[in-house]
Parts: structure tokens; sequence; C-alpha cells
């Protein structure tokens, strides 16, 4: 009974759901001006943004992959159940995971195929150790911002290392 009652009850609110956006709708419809100022707005909001990423875009030079990670932010769930964004260590996990870098003695490398597309992998020494430094172009972080973008893939965090699961 309860259940007949709750599917009345969404359908009642789907109905009013509908005839509040089509009033809406027709009062902006209505006016021209209005929408003609609505699409000024935006798009002085997004003139700004669309220019410093094109900037970003042509720019040479190159993102480490903790940059990297803050700009693409991959969620993760860790084990007490919190979102969270990736960080270096477990973006380059994924990016393992996914075959665009390999694990090497010195750190992670990307493999021949990326490298010069995506960006490079270095090896330098610092206070006497050798490592390797993975570092992104900016057409490398976007070419990986949509390709995660568009994953649907689910990052748990096991405290061992990352999982993932299906969406």
């Amino acid at each position: 009974m309860m259940d007949l009652f709750e599917a009345q009850v969404q359908a009642e609110a789907e109905k009013l759901a509908v005839q509040i956006a089509e009033q809406r709708l027709s009062e902006v419809m209505s006016d021209p001006q209005k929408i003609l100022d609505l699409w000024k707005k935006d798009r002085e909001k997004l003139e700004p943004l669309a220019r410093k990423y094109q900037e970003f875009l042509d720019s040479d030079g190159y993102i480490d992959a903790a940059q990297a990670s803050a700009i693409i932010k991959i969620e993760y769930t860790d084990p007490s159940g919190i979102k969270r964004i990736m960080g270096r260590n477990y973006f380059l996990q994924v990016l393992e995971e996914d075959g665009i870098v390999m694990k090497t003695p010195v750190g992670y490398r990307l493999y021949k195929k990326y490298e010069g597309k995506m960006g490079v992998s270095r090896v330098v020494v610092r206070g006497g150790y050798t490592k390797a430094v993975t570092l992104f172009t900016p057409q490398g972080i976007d070419k990986l911002h949509d390709r995660y973008d568009t994953d649907g893939r689910i990052w748990v965090s096991t405290g061992e290392g990352l999982e993932w699961r299906p969406a």
C-alpha cells in the first residue's frame, strides 16, 4: 500500500517539476534581451578561463607528476570511505596500471610510445641519489585529463595500494 502512495507522490512531484521548468523556459523565451544578457554574462565569465587554458596548452614548460595529479584530480575512496583527490604516488600507480609509465629501480618513466607526446622522462642526480623524473607537457596533461574525466572507474585505496572497480 505504501509503495503505491510513494509512486503517486513521485509522479506528482515529477509533473510539478516539469510545469515549473516549462514556466521558467517560457519566461526566458518571451524576452530575447534576457537570453542575450545571460549569454553575455556567461561569456564574460568563461573568456578569461579559456584564455588561460589556451596559454597553458601553448606553453612549452613541463609539469611534474605532483602538479599533474593536482590538475587532473582523479578521485579515490580511502579505507575509511572518505573521497579524496589522488596525489603524486597514487597518480603514478594509475598511470602504471594503464601502461603509460613503468616503474624502474630509480623511479617511474614514460613508455617510449608516450615519450615526447605526453612528456619526458629524465634521470637526475640529487643529493648523491639517481632518480627518474617524469614530466608532462601541457598537451599530455590535456590528454590525460580527457582520458580520466570519462574513465568511469572507481578507485579505492586498500591501505597498501589502489584497486579499481567498474562504475
